[in-house]
């Protein structure tokens, strides 16, 4: 059979049983979506997590430990992801579908980028995917492989979900710890930055910026505290 007779063939078959295809349709498996729904629910439900969902059609799910809220660490030009933060990457490559976790930093404080890359020379065994600061907006510094190909293309629903749920588990049992150890021993990140500090100029007006600057206090001689809300 000629592909014109395969095409009328299929045109048939969908005019004389067009609702079951479309609920067949409508019901296919999507991994990608089921994958970062999972994710989702999985960041959600750990202690001491914060996610930040998914973007571009769940093609990236970003997350961070809640204890990484320092200032330093939240420099980066990207919203509240912060410069450092794990990166879900659940996007197709290739024709095929991967799902690969990375740490990663974002556009931001080149000092800072760099010396989080000098700290993964360190242990290049744990940051196993080290990628020069200058070479990258989003260089990597560790990667763990959740689901290669074969279970976006052949694994049931079921099985994909148990790969996944067994790798988060050995990440936080194993590689979070190993990580989070690895930037406590990096002083320099946890001391208090320049911006986190009381600001104050000259003059007959006092202002002082408090934590994050979304607070602005300004005391004037005889007069009370203006807050004024940024």
């Amino acid at each position: 059979m000629g592909d014109p007779e395969i095409a009328k063939l299929c045109r048939q078959i969908y005019r004389d049983h067009k609702e079951a295809l479309d609920l067949v349709y409508r019901h296919r498996p999507n991994p990608k979506v089921d994958s970062g729904k999972l994710l989702d629910r999985l960041i959600d439900n750990t202690e001491g997590l914060v996610g930040k969902g998914g973007y571009y059609k769940n093609d990236y799910i970003v997350f961070r430990p809640q204890k990484w809220d320092s200032v330093t660490l939240l420099s980066g030009r990207q919203g509240g992801s912060g410069l450092l933060r794990f990166v879900f990457h659940n996007q197709p490559r290739g024709g095929s579908g991967e799902l690969i976790l990375f740490l990663e930093t974002s556009p931001g404080d080149e000092s800072v980028r760099r010396k989080l890359f000098e700290m993964g020379q360190k242990n290049e065994k744990l940051f196993n995917d080290l990628i020069d600061p200058d070479a990258n907006d989003n260089p990597k510094l560790y990667r763990r492989t959740f689901l290669d190909s074969k279970f976006f293309e052949e694994a049931t629903d079921e099985v994909r979900e148990e790969e996944i749920r067994k790798h988060w588990t050995e990440f936080l049992e194993e590689d979070l710890p190993r990580i989070e150890a690895a930037l406590e021993r990096e002083s320099w990140i946890w001391e208090p930055n320049e911006a986190s500090e009381p600001a104050k100029t000259s003059g007959s007006d006092s202002r002082f910026v408090w934590g994050d600057g979304d607070i602005v206090i300004t005391r004037r001689p005889g007069e009370g505290d203006d807050r004024e809300e940024k």
